[in-house]
């Protein structure tokens, strides 16, 4: 009310929209996906015990807040989404206990027996999973960088919910099944029954393990190098799509906002109309763009529009530009820059225009940013002019441009060699001519309370015209007079208005932006690091180049990732080595890891997404959820091999009574991301490769880890078996083994744990009977 007639006041940026936006989207996918998980644990198991299992996912998560609010964290996108990922993650250590238990009850156990003796059975291996996957969530803790620091939230939820949720299913779960149990067999008086439809389903599954998984891993053991020779192949094939650029590789995905800036900068010196001219064709441009540009709602593009002149450079200005949501406009922040880009065309006179949007994962730098470091201002901005050319010969590259602004005409004064031989430095003759022009403070007079400082230099009449130079002279350090002129030269040459500076060296910034739908930022700060900048640079004496921006940080964040893996791979083998008592075990667990990679590239290659940041991060963590199926593989393997079971058989039979457990952990965690893969919101583009890292690697790993495990651990009996037979020059014989079940065992507390020994068996002709090593 207190406005003056004709101005009114509006909100121009309200977050909280954006906000609002993005909760809705990731609580609509994170609901949906908890629905996807209970169905599908509901398929397979019986209801009640679905229940149960799935109840872990809330409880879980509402634990992760409750730590994350008292290590200081917040709710945001980041730790939202976070929540997503680990839904379908979280919930695999209760479905191994609740199958673990499903399966004691259906034995015909006593409720409580049953619950016990299945917790039991899995204790140890679901232990040893959690811990491995929270092991490979933690190098994204420590990223460095900027972005670094927003990433780092996701993996502290993550965490923390892993934390919870193993709590609650060697603790909470066990004791609701136990109840429901006893309720139930009160009620029926008999063995338990599930639900009619997750019988039919658990007995479809049970004949397709019986007909069709357990034969085919007969055939991969017996042929265990053909096997084996397939999977190196498809390792090579995969590294090869990624190599030669079939799958490209981008640190971030263009992702939107709904905000989008145009900045025109002119030369020092430039009219202000010039300016506010430039400004008004950028704005009508937009208006332009605006008005033949289809909105999903039909509600206009353009919500706002301010138009600025920043009063610390009088020669640039800005449009800045709030455009409808994302969700209800349906055209990218990308093309409608590249349109209003066209609709400009070049503005004569303008060193600079360039075009922003508030894009997730964008810090304000540019796609490509480069410094050339010199001590010549000449031959830095030549170069410049040269990284220049060369940058636009790349594909997509625009707004290619340098931070090298030249000032107003200015006299500059060079010595000439005479000087130096009369003793006089630059200093010297720099000195003197600021004393003339300027003055220098000769005494200071006390007037009153007040000090007037009297300076002394050239009367007005002879410093008024450049003729006077000619006039000035230049005292020697013995108190001799000569002409300027005769030590130095005097010209005008163009001046600089900003001096940029790296470690005491002057620089030049040559950057570019990249139009991701053309080329690729990634692969063109490669080439440039690689092969081009030095040999560039070889041209230019006394010139060095360094990457900044985009690239730096890509750079340094690509590198902390990469330690950090090491370390966590390292961490994960000691834990392996620890729970197994083996090293041997602990190898062929990992030797899954890289075949989640082929799951993770192939889910890029058909969904046409490119690998990014978030989708290493994903195949990261992809190695502590890939190795929890082989864990509680090996460890059934291990258990039947310590009843006497053959190894052949008992890899047959571990798989057999374990490929439900893993089937179901690995179902429900791409099932639990499915929805964010597809959601088409465009913010939702920046994390879905992480999803699809992650859903695509358990889908393939898995397949893969059924298979391939079996095969390893025969492959390994052999390779014992050749050392053996290196070192003792024959084959192992019964006597040299235990005659019950061939092997050696040790106690850790009440339970056998298994250590290397030789098992018999008769399937080897040419000896009559051959020993089979037993794997650690």
């Amino acid at each position: 009310p207190t406005l003056p007639p004709g101005t009114n006041l509006d909100i121009g940026f309200d977050n909280t929209e954006f906000i609002r936006s993005q909760i809705n989207m990731i609580t609509r996918n994170g609901l949906l996906g908890l629905a996807l998980v209970l169905f599908v644990l509901w398929l397979f198991l019986e209801a009640r015990l679905a229940f149960w299992v799935a109840m872990g996912i809330p409880i879980s998560l509402a634990g992760a807040v409750i730590l994350l609010w008292l290590t200081g964290g917040s709710l945001n996108q980041i730790t939202l989404f976070a929540m997503i990922v680990v839904m379908g993650i979280i919930v695999d250590d209760a479905i191994v206990v609740g199958e673990s238990v499903y399966v004691h009850r259906r034995m015909g156990k006593d409720p409580v027996q049953a619950v016990v003796d299945g917790v039991s059975e899995v204790a140890l291996p679901v232990f040893a999973s959690v811990t491995t996957t929270i092991i490979a969530f933690t190098p994204m803790m420590f990223i460095e960088g900027v972005m670094g620091q927003f990433v780092s939230q996701m993996p502290m939820l993550i965490i923390f919910a892993l934390l919870v949720s193993l709590l609650e299913c060697l603790f909470l779960l066990p004791a609701h099944l136990k109840h429901r149990a006893r309720r139930e067999a009160k009620q029926t008086k008999r063995k338990f029954s599930p639900s009619v439809v997750s019988e039919r389903v658990g007995r479809a599954l049970e004949r397709f393990v019986e007909s069709v998984y357990v034969p085919f891993v007969r055939i991969v053991v017996k042929r265990r190098y053909v096997t084996l020779s397939a999977a190196i192949a498809l390792i090579l094939v995969t590294a090869g799509l990624v190599g030669g650029g079939f799958i490209k590789i981008t640190m971030w995905p263009a992702a939107e906002g709904d905000h989008i800036e145009a900045v025109v900068e002119f030369p020092p010196g430039t009219p202000f109309g010039t300016v506010r001219e430039a400004m008004e064709q950028t704005r009508k441009a937009l208006v332009r763009v605006a008005e033949t540009t289809e909105t999903k709602t039909g509600d206009p593009l353009v919500q706002n529009v301010f138009v600025a002149a920043p009063s610390n450079v009088p020669t640039s200005g800005s449009v800045w530009v709030q455009m409808l949501k994302t969700a209800d406009r349906g055209v990218s922040t990308t093309e409608i820059i590249r349109r209003w880009r066209e609709e400009i065309g070049v503005i004569p006179g303008a060193v600079v225009q360039s075009f922003r949007g508030d894009q997730i994962g964008n810090d304000g730098s540019m796609d490509v940013e480069v410094w050339l470091q010199g001590a010549d201002f000449a031959s830095l901005r030549e170069a410049s002019e040269g990284l220049k050319d060369v940058l636009a010969g790349y594909d997509g590259t625009y707004e290619i441009a340098d931070n090298f602004r030249s000032g107003k005409k200015e006299l500059q004064v060079r010595l000439k060699p005479s000087a130096h031989t009369l003793g006089i430095t630059l200093d010297d003759v720099s000195r003197q001519l600021y004393a003339g022009y300027f003055g220098e403070e000769a005494v200071r007079v006390q007037r009153g309370h007040e000090d007037v400082r009297v300076r002394v230099r050239y009367p007005e009449r002879e410093r008024s015209t450049l003729g006077d130079l000619e006039s000035i002279r230049i005292r020697t350090p013995e108190g001799h007079e000569v002409p300027l002129l005769a030590v130095a030269d005097i010209g005008f040459r163009e001046g600089v208005s900003t001096i940029s500076g790296i470690n005491g060296l002057a620089g030049v910034r040559v950057s570019a932006s990249v139009d991701r739908n053309v080329g690729n930022p990634t692969e063109i700060n490669g080439a440039l690091t690689d092969h081009v900048l030095d040999e560039f640079v070889a041209y230019y004496s006394g010139i060095t180049w360094s990457l900044s921006g985009g690239g730096q940080e890509d750079r340094e964040m690509m590198q902390s990732l990469q330690r950090n893996t090491i370390i966590a791979l390292l961490g994960i083998f000691v834990l392996l080595t620890t729970v197994f008592r083996s090293y041997i075990q602990p190898l062929i667990i990992m030797l899954v890891i890289p075949f989640g990679l082929v799951g993770a590239v192939l889910g890029h290659m058909i969904l046409g997404i490119p690998l990014s940041f978030l989708s290493l991060g994903g195949i990261v963590a992809l190695a502590g959820v890939l190795v929890n199926d082989s864990i509680v593989l090996i460890e059934r393997i291990n258990t039947l091999l310590a009843e006497g079971v053959p190894l052949r058989e008992a890899v047959c039979r571990g798989g057999q009574r374990r490929f439900r457990a893993i089937f179901l952990t690995s179902i429900s965690t791409c099932v639990g991301l499915a929805p964010i893969i597809a959601e088409q919101n465009l913010m939702a583009q920046v994390v879905i490769p992480m999803a699809v890292s992650i859903a695509g690697g358990v889908a393939v790993g898995t397949m893969l880890t059924l298979a391939l495990i079996p095969a390893f651990l025969v492959i390994m009996n052999d390779m014992r078996r050749i050392g053996y037979r290196v070192l003792r020059g024959s084959w192992p014989t019964p006597e040299e083994v235990e005659p019950a079940t061939g092997r050696r065992t040790a106690t850790h507390g009440s339970k056998p744990v298994l250590e290397p020994a030789f098992q018999v068996s008769s399937d080897d002709p040419s000896q009559g009977r051959a020993a089979q090593l037993v794997p650690e």
